[in-house]
């Protein structure tokens, strides 16, 4: 049996979310020195919803209780 890679899991997620509608884009393109910067880093996981789909700050408190203020606030 072949042992499960990180690269198994990124790219099964991945398929995950390109099924449930997410664009999936190629880390280097929006890497901040990349063609479309879209992180501050290469540490940043980014997640773009349609304005239709965003959460408002009282949902995002109420689902990431716990988590603290600094996440929502990065939003």
């Amino acid at each position: 049996m072949a042992a499960v890679t990180e690269s198994h899991v990124e790219q099964a997620a991945l398929s995950w979310l390109e099924g449930l509608g997410y664009a999936v884009l190629h880390g280097p393109d929006i890497a901040p020195e990349g063609r479309a910067p879209e992180r501050e880093n290469t540490t940043t996981v980014t997640v773009h919803l349609p304005r239709e789909q965003r959460f408002g700050p009282a949902a995002l408190q109420a689902l990431m209780r716990g988590v603290g203020q600094g996440p929502i606030d990065e939003t």
